[in-house]
């Protein structure tokens, strides 16, 4: 293991890449022959599985007789002018597949014991004389979903005239009457005739025994559909191909998979399958703050799992193979509860000749809606604001404090109510009226979207090439992507290179290796966001262009005079300059590479090894220089003494910036040997496929930091700072906030953290089949990991499962059935585990450094997790019924599933012995429970001539309940399940992501707010709601999730309309906050706050308000608001928890196929455009005009709107 480490890490491995990527990057295409003897000795018996791919008939006759006991006789001259031969990969008889090749070639077959004959018949010229009307036809052949078919053989109906398709389904025809009709053939799919047109495009549909040679990829092996009992869905690649609202390949999936529910709202679980399994462990300063233990799907790609799948281009993707269900995951053991994503890329192909695609769009996605958030206008601003002011309760000689000034200073509008205060005078109150009615006529939002936002951009530009020969293929591509956010200056640029290479230098041996290269650039300016949400009549600019200072943000005039004239530093801030003072950059760089090799040692007996290695670098680095705010205001607030006097002393740097770098590292490496058996018996009575194998992995994540002062970047210089004085405290500082100021307030300059996990693994795996319709699968795994210590009980953890299949349409007594063509059952149990993320808990304590407490400023160690040596794993049973079915010539195919997952030993926050110095503990505190449904349906109603309309519905319904919880609440009140609940919504006996509320009862005679308790009462009484008088709302969580497509094509035109759906959930609406207090103000060096909730002008005023609204009063004396009121009784109100359910228009996409022959003349094999919209319309079922994907659901509040109503165009062209 030293060995592969230490080469991993070597010059010499960076090298190997480096010479393999430069010298390799020849791409070419693929093909793949398996082919299995049976015991038969006729060719209408004998079968085999075969595929080609732009080979030659001798090619065909080769592996045909290498893979059955008969010998071909032929003359060479007869057959070897015969090229371009395809055929999917399909089990047939010899038989079959010759009268398949053979078709329209004047060649018969004859079999004599062992031997095959082939002889030629000479054409009589006669029969290919033809009158009437002649032209060229050209075309495509696609299968159901749009994919050109290679090798469909394209036949003449009145004449001896025949073409092939090639390897995108296309042909051409000359001389043609235009009253013919043409017919389609290949294995496989449905003989097809239909009239002859200039330009066609033929939708063939696979027929029975092609639907049942799907494969399904676990990542460790390939089954084929019909022998697996699990529970695995594929999405319509089609559209996620089309798809241009993200470069994310998960969130291409919305709505194409049953069981996968995506969730945008912030503060959620973003990707989900069947659920929850873990509620984990409380991090609060994560948006998913229970994320100790993963609920994210595991994702691997090309048999790895990988960290990051923003590092995968969805250009390269081949397949998904989506694993729901025990069967399905459970080979991936200890990783794999919350299921298991497949990614397949894209591999080579033998057709002996380079094909070259180049594949873009660009999405214009415009600027947020900044009207999203309901905001009072500058007049209601500046009346409310004059409605609450009270010099009583916060005088001027308060505001003007130095120890007040922690707080902003005060605004222009605050300004002109304290100076027009008639105990002030130093405006009159004419005056003071006329100055506000001014800043009620200005509306900054203009300013807003013009100085701080930009039109949001998305382009993608990917070429790829693809070619080889037999023994050696290539898939290769280069592309680019720049994501243009809405903020100025931003740049986000990505470039990948992926080759993929195949080599087989002996029949016995497959070898191949994946190299994969992601660089990611992102520069920005520190600019400060801002929106509707800050002072609405504060502009940014003059009517000139210049910018506007606004040092009232920090601090009134005064003390800022006071603080400039002793440092001898300016405080100014100026928000539209402060982006030119600096700047932060990040450098992404990963390499992946994954290796394999595969061995045929006996029939049907492979050895297959797998290595994968991906290393991740981020590089950032931050520069403030001494001009911006941040490093003027943290060099004066060091400083003692005076410059007038020249008594001034500088404990912070006075010239040089903020300079700070930051390294991630994240290595991960995996090893997989294991031995592959597949074997058939009596005319496949009797399929075995089995695995056995051993794996090990690990994952090692580094991180540092590290801030230097009075960094000069021209001199590449900074000043070393004396961090004993400033731990200790600087007495009698220019800024007198308080009597001392430390540098521990502040963040660290150095960090350095390191977490690693290692898993080690066996683990088998067996499928039978009898009689092609009965079928059992079992799987078993041991896994162990380094998470737990030494304690090896901790470390084990077994996982298995087992299910049966039952193909009920190939009984016999539905032979005659003709409407059925899939019918099965299937059913399957198991067992999975998760174990706690790296540095959240483990069996033994887990040290880390403490350097940022002033008491020792020479570092020390602390205990950073306790030891819980009860750890264990969680486990996760699930129990999985489904059928499959296929009606009326498979024009109607789906599948539904229905399952139970029960998890027990959660791992989370659980009460710690007092004693331990530590109130809580990570371990396992409960259980919880996931029932669900699942359909996954594709309709074909309407397939007429050139003509078709195709549905696809995918739908999902998941139910969970948390059965046992072990918390740190000790005696709960309903303001602690509130509290609580906005971390996460983890509760006994209830729905996981719950959402609890008071019973409002509207304003009192007062205008305070009332609730109703569980006995009847109404009161208002101070945090007086028990658990009892809770309501339970629901969960933030979508109970019901799915897709709805219509698909229409009719010849080269293609429209796709995708409707994405989640429902059954809930949210906290946006409510007004502001409640006490007389100040309405942004928070201390803010733009992005300041403002009020439109509800605020809607507050209770006089007696008798209550009548006609719910709104409290608000009360200027903070203390007084506070001791007689509970303002939560409104803000958590059950009335303010609303429907969150959303129905959405995700995409129109409309394509064209341009036809052959002009193209042709430029040299482009093949060329299609589409034009798509997005998110263009919304249905949602509160009315608020909130969209439930842009609002944190559990405290309500909106976040910014965009990449709505979108607009992308794109071409994929072929040469």
């Amino acid at each position: 293991m030293n060995f592969f480490r230490g080469f991993l890490t070597s010059r010499l491995f960076f090298r190997i890449m480096r010479i393999s990527i430069i010298f390799n990057i020849v791409f070419t295409a693929c093909l793949q022959l398996s082919a299995h003897a049976l015991n038969a000795q006729h060719i209408n018996e004998t079968k085999v599985v075969l595929a080609l791919n732009n080979e030659s008939l001798l090619d065909a006759i080769h592996k045909i007789e290498t893979s059955t006991p008969f010998i071909f006789l032929f003359n060479k001259t007869d057959v070897s002018d015969i090229h371009g031969l395809y055929l999917s990969k399909s089990t047939h008889t010899v038989q079959e597949i010759l009268e398949e090749l053979l078709r329209g070639r004047n060649i018969t077959f004859r079999q004599i014991n062992k031997k095959i004959v082939l002889r030629k018949v000479e054409k009589n010229i006669l029969s290919t004389l033809h009158m009437g009307q002649q032209t060229m036809i050209s075309g495509s052949v696609v299968d159901s979903v749009g994919g050109g078919i290679a090798g469909v053989a394209v036949r003449v109906v009145s004449k001896p005239q025949f073409t092939v398709t090639d390897r995108e389904g296309r042909f051409e025809l000359q001389g043609i009457p235009i009253t013919d009709r043409l017919q389609f053939q290949i294995l496989g799919y449905a003989e097809k005739v239909v009239p002859a047109t200039t330009t066609m495009r033929v939708v063939l549909h696979m027929t029975q025994e092609a639907i049942e040679e799907v494969y399904v990829n676990t990542g460790y092996q390939k089954l084929p559909r019909e022998r697996s009992a699990g529970s695995f869905a594929q999405p319509d690649m089609e559209l996620f191909d089309q798809r241009t609202g993200s470069m994310n390949v998960l969130q291409r999936l919305d709505g194409l998979i049953p069981g996968l529910t995506v969730n945008n709202a912030r503060g959620t679980d973003q990707y989900q399958i069947r659920g929850i399994s873990s509620v984990g462990v409380y991090t609060p300063s994560s948006l998913t703050p229970y994320a100790g233990t993963d609920r994210s799907p595991l994702v691997v790609v090309d048999g790895v799992p990988v960290n990051s799948i923003n590092d995968v281009n969805p250009q390269d993707v081949e397949s998904i193979n989506v694993l729901k269900d025990a069967t399905a995951t459970s080979i991936w053991g200890s990783r794999a509860s919350n299921g298991v994503i497949v990614i397949s890329t894209k591999k080579g192909r033998n057709s002996g000749k380079i094909q070259v695609d180049y594949n873009m769009f660009y999405n214009f996605m415009g600027k947020p809606d900044l009207s999203y958030f309901p905001v009072l206008n500058s007049r209601q601003f500046i009346t409310a604001a004059t409605e609450i002011f009270d010099i009583n309760n916060t005088s001027w000689a308060t505001v003007s404090q130095p120890a007040y000034s922690v707080s902003p200073g005060v605004a222009p509008h605050e300004q002109i109510l304290f100076d027009g205060d008639p105990t002030r005078g130093i405006i009159s109150v004419a005056q003071r009226d006329y100055l506000l009615d001014s800043l009620s006529g200005l509306d900054n939002r203009r300013q807003l979207e013009e100085l701080f936002y930009r039109n949001a951009l998305l382009s993608n530009h990917t070429l790829s090439l693809r070619g080889g020969q037999e023994k050696y293929r290539f898939y290769g591509s280069l592309s680019y992507t720049d994501d243009r956010n809405t903020q100025p200056k931003n740049r986000n640029n990505t470039y990948k290179v992926n080759l993929r290479q195949d080599y087989s230098p002996h029949e016995r041996i497959n070898l191949y290796l994946v190299t994969d290269l992601t660089n990611r650039r992102n520069a920005s300016k520190p600019i400060l966001t801002t929106g509707s949400n800050f002072l609405p009549y504060q502009m940014f600019a003059d009517e000139s262009g210049n910018p506007i200072a606004m040092p009232w943000l920090y601090r009134i005039s005064s003390l800022q005079q006071d603080y400039e004239t002793r440092s001898g530093i300016s405080l100014d801030y100026v928000p539209l300059l402060e982006g030119e003072y600096g700047y932060n950059d990040s450098d992404y760089l990963s390499a992946r590479v994954n290796s394999g090799l595969r061995i045929k040692l006996l029939e049907g007996l492979d050895f297959e090894g797998i290595y994968g290695w991906n290393r991740g670098v981020t590089n950032t680095t931050g520069y403030l220089s001494d001009r911006s705010y941040t490093v003027r205001n943290m060099a004066a607030s060091f400083a003692t003494g005076s410059k007038v006097d020249n008594t001034i002393r500088y404990y912070m740097p006075a010239s040089g910036g903020r300079y700070t770098t930051g390294n991630t590292l994240q290595t991960n490496w995996t090893i997989r040997n294991q031995l592959n058996y597949n074997k058939a018996w009596l005319d496949r009575v009797h399929q075995l496929t089995a695995l056995a194998g051993f794996e090990q992995s690990e994952s090692t994540s580094r991180g540092n930091t590290n801030t230097v002062w009075g960094y000069h970047d021209q001199m590449l210089t900074a000043i070393p700072l004396d961090y004993a004085t400033l731990g200790a405290g600087i007495a009698n500082p220019v800024m007198l906030y308080n009597s001392t100021r430390s540098i521990w307030n502040y963040a660290m300059d150095y960090q350095n953290t390191e977490n690693t996990a290692r898993f080690r693994s066996v683990y088998a795996n067996i499928s039978y089949t009898f009689l092609e319709r009965y079928s059992i699968n079992t799987s078993w795994r041991w896994d162990q990991s380094s998470l737990f210590g030494i304690d090896k009980a901790s470390q084990n953890r077994p996982v298995w499962s087992i299910g049966g299949r039952y193909d009920i349409a190939k009984e016999y007594f539905l032979t005659d059935v003709k409407w059925i063509n899939q019918l099965a059952v299937r059913a399957t149990y198991g067992l999975t585990g998760t174990a706690p993320s790296p540095g959240t808990a483990a069996s033994k304590d887990i040290i880390a450094s403490s350097t940022t407490s002033s008491s020792f400023p020479e570092g020390a160690y602390r205990i950073a997790i306790p030891a819980n040596r009860g750890l264990t794993w969680e486990s996760t049973r699930t129990i999985n019924f489904g059928t499959d079915f296929g009606f009326f010539n498979n024009r109607v195919i789906g599948s539904i599933d229905i399952y139970r997952r029960r998890t027990s030993d959660l791992l989370g926050n659980r009460p710690a012995n007092p004693f331990s110095g530590y109130t809580t503990i990570v371990g396992n505190l409960g259980d919880l429970e996931n029932k669900g449904i699942e359909l996954g349906l594709r309709v074909i109603p309407v397939q007429y001539r050139d003509f078709q309309w195709r549905i696809v519905l995918n739908a999902s319904y998941n139910k969970n309940k948390i059965t046992k919880l072990s918390t740190s609440l000790t005696n709960p009140t309903g303001n602690s399940i509130i509290s609580n609940n906005a971390y996460g919504g983890f509760f006994e006996g209830y729905a996981a992501y719950a959402i609890f509320a008071y019973r409002y009862e509207g304003l009192d005679g007062m205008g305070d707010p009332q609730i109703r308790l569980s006995d009847g009462s109404i009161s208002k009484a101070l945090n007086v709601a028990k658990p009892e008088d809770m309501v339970f709302m629901g969960t933030y969580q979508p109970k019901w999730a799915g897709g709805f497509t219509n698909g229409f094509q009719y010849r080269s035109i293609g429209l796709n309309i995708n409707v994405i759906g989640n429902l059954g959930h809930v949210m906290r609406r946006d409510v007004n906050r502001k409640y006490n207090g007389n100040r309405m103000n942004p928070s201390a060096g803010s733009i992005s706050v300041g403002n009020e909730h439109a509800d605020f002008a809607n507050r209770w005023k006089n007696p008798g308000d209550e009548a006609h609204t719910d709104i409290p009063r608000w009360v200027g004396n903070v203390s007084a608001s506070t001791r007689d009121r509970w303002v939560n009784y409104y803000m958590f109100a059950d009335r303010n928890v609303v429907d969150a359910s959303f129905i959405k228009l995700r995409d129109i996409t409309l394509s064209y196929a341009l036809p052959v022959a002009p193209i042709k003349r430029v040299g482009i094999f093949a060329m299609s455009v589409q034009a798509q919209m997005g998110n263009i319309m919304l249905w949602k079922a509160n009315a608020y005009n909130i969209d439930p994907e842009y609002i944190t659901p559990l405290t309500g509040l909106r976040t910014q709107l965009s990449g709505q109503h979108t607009f992308s165009v794109g071409t994929n062209i072929t040469f």
